[in-house]
């Protein structure tokens, strides 16, 4: 049953996508709502991320690793707080932060199928965020350290390419930037 999980997961993440998409204005949040697709060498993952203030943000992310490139297959939750650099140019963004994650091997040769993951990620990178459409693009690296079963080094999706859209951005201007005030 697990293994046939993330494949099941995935129909039903992708459905919800297709449904949400049209509906953005329903969903405004002045941009700080994004949902993406992260590819890498190795998998593939779902992202949602909130912005809770111009440089701080909340990023949750659902993955199946070990597809090509590593031993073993894993399914893994994640979860990141992230800070976002300002930069001269409003467009791109370094950020930083870190995480945990937990989930299961689906398959592999030194430990049973069906074993728990948990560990803890950073997280690091660029974003580039177009101010003509609520589309962005970041390049990052997540390097994990797992602590259960026994302590070691977690290489699936560790370097990845991410394509996010964000809800609502009634002025085209990064989801993180504050919203302008108008004085009396």
């Amino acid at each position: 049953m697990l293994g046939q999980l993330p494949d099941m997961i995935w129909k039903r993440l992708f459905l919800l996508l297709l449904v949400i998409l049209p509906c953005r204005p329903v969903l405004a949040q002045q941009g700080s709502w994004g949902i993406g697709f992260r590819g890498s060498i190795d998998g593939a993952a779902l992202n949602v991320k909130h912005f809770v203030s111009p440089q701080m943000a909340l990023l949750a992310q659902v993955s199946a690793g070990g597809r090509w490139l590593y031993e073993g297959q894993s399914f893994v939750l994640s979860s990141y707080v992230l800070y976002h650099l300002p930069l001269p140019m409003p467009q791109i963004r370094l950020f930083f932060g870190g995480g945990g994650h937990f989930g299961a091997w689906l398959s592999r040769s030194r430990t049973p199928a069906d074993a728990f993951i948990a560990g803890i990620d950073g997280m690091g990178g660029v974003e580039f965020i177009s101010l003509k459409n609520p589309l962005s693009l970041a390049l990052d690296i997540k390097p994990s350290i797992n602590f259960l079963d026994r302590t070691e080094y977690f290489p699936h999706n560790m370097a990845g390419l991410s394509l996010r859209y964000y809800f609502a951005q009634r002025k085209r201007q990064p989801p993180f930037q504050p919203k302008p005030t108008t004085k009396y």
